[in-house]
Order: C-alpha cells, then sequence, then structure tokens
C-alpha cells in the first residue's frame, strides 16, 4: 500500500507486521552512531524519507499503529527518566544517566513511524500547528520585554 498526503509521497509500500527488534538492531545503531558524521542539516521530510527506507528494507515493515503507539510511550518514558536525572533526581544503582539527545531522537523516531503509517507529512502538520498557535494564542501570554 502507497500512501499520499497533501501532494507529499512516502514513496515506498508500508507492510503489516512487527519490525526487526532486539540486539541485531541495537548493534546496528551502536555501530552506525560511531560512523556517523554530520553533513548537513535534515529536513523533515528528509527524516521520514530515510525513516521509510530503513524500515522498508526489512520484510516485517513497520510496527501496527497501536505498537508504535506503546514504543513512543516507552521512549517518552526514557526520556522522562533522563530529565529527571539532569535535574537532580538520583539515578538507582547501576541505572544509567542517559543521554538526552539519544532519546529526544528515539521519540521522534516513533513520531515519524507513525505520521509515515499514515501517510502524514510532518512538515505539513508542523505548519499547520504553528499557524494555529500563532493565531489562537497570539494575546495569550505576556510578550518578553
Amino acid at each position: 500500500m502507497r500512501y499520499e498526503s497533501e501532494g507529499w509521497r512516502l514513496g515506498v509500500d508500508v507492510g503489516e507486521g512487527l519490525p526487526l527488534a532486539g540486539p541485531l538492531m541495537q548493534d546496528t545503531a551502536a555501530a552506525f552512531s560511531k560512523e556517523l558524521k554530520m553533513t548537513s542539516e535534515l529536513t523533515i521530510r528528509q527524516m521520514q524519507a530515510q525513516v521509510d527506507e530503513w524500515v522498508s528494507q526489512w520484510e516485517v515493515g513497520y510496527f501496527p499503529p497501536l505498537l508504535n503507539l506503546a514504543r513512543l510511550l516507552e521512549e517518552s518514558g526514557e526520556l522522562a527518566r533522563v530529565l529527571a536525572h539532569r535535574e537532580g533526581k538520583t539515578p538507582k544503582a547501576g541505572e544509567a544517566k542517559g543521554e538526552l539527545e539519544e532519546e529526544l531522537a528515539d521519540v521522534l523516531f516513533c513520531l515519524i513511524c507513525l505520521a509515515n503509517q499514515h501517510g502524514i507529512s510532518l512538515d505539513h502538520g508542523f505548519q499547520a500547528c504553528m499557524h494555529k498557535l500563532r493565531t489562537r494564542d497570539a494575546q495569550r501570554f505576556p510578550a518578553r520585554r
């Protein structure tokens, strides 16, 4: 099945089922992060395309949407733990402090997966969100002086 939204086309088939998980995925991510060299900033559309390209290489494709939501909530919990540690909560014995950048990226990945599955352009959605905030909340808060 191919998804299209507001003139933006995902461009690859989105499958059903469970994606690759576990140690192999973690090893691949660790190896990639060691070799990662940032050459330029990515647009949201490019991020969505990269996630889709990566997920589409596996026969099983994307997690089902509710499982992706569960993953998003799990990653959000890990993000909350990292923020709590940064803001003064003492980690449990043996618990890693965690990396904020990594946890934010994990949350972003899950959001992108959900958007891709539903053929949603996050670029378009973000622009619509900012328009809503600028109009609806224009007088909500006092301006910075």
